[in-house]
């Protein structure tokens, strides 16, 4: 019975518990978010400059991005990334390329003119 009592206790003040963290699980989960998407912009990135290499790759993302959400990213970081998701990349280009062109609305004033 004390055993039982000593492991839940040690349970509750562990650094990575859920007491512990209370008002940082909303930090931590943004902090995974943002990693998220820097990941995602890297690959849309990659899959519209598809000749580009790695140090191009990290210097348009550093020029955009350095100022607005203060990260930056490296020329061996971006490199790694395009070697495990390679395939990811294809499926983005692919995508891209089969997108549906954006509807345009009609100019009224060029039908008006055509019925003169």
């Amino acid at each position: 019975m004390v055993s039982r009592h000593r492991h839940i206790f040690q349970i509750m003040h562990t650094p990575w518990s859920t007491s512990y963290f209370v008002g940082s699980q909303a930090a931590l989960q943004g902090c995974v978010r943002a990693i998220h998407d820097l990941l995602r912009t890297l690959i849309r990135l990659k899959a519209l400059m598809p000749e580009a290499g790695c140090r191009a790759i990290s210097d348009v993302f550093n020029r955009r991005f350095a100022a607005k959400r203060r990260m930056t990213v490296g020329k061996t970081f971006v490199a790694e990334l395009i070697r495990q998701h390679r395939y990811e990349i294809d499926v983005v280009r692919k995508d891209i390329k089969r997108a549906k062109p954006r509807s345009v609305p009609k100019n009224p004033r060029l039908g008006a003119r055509s019925q003169r």
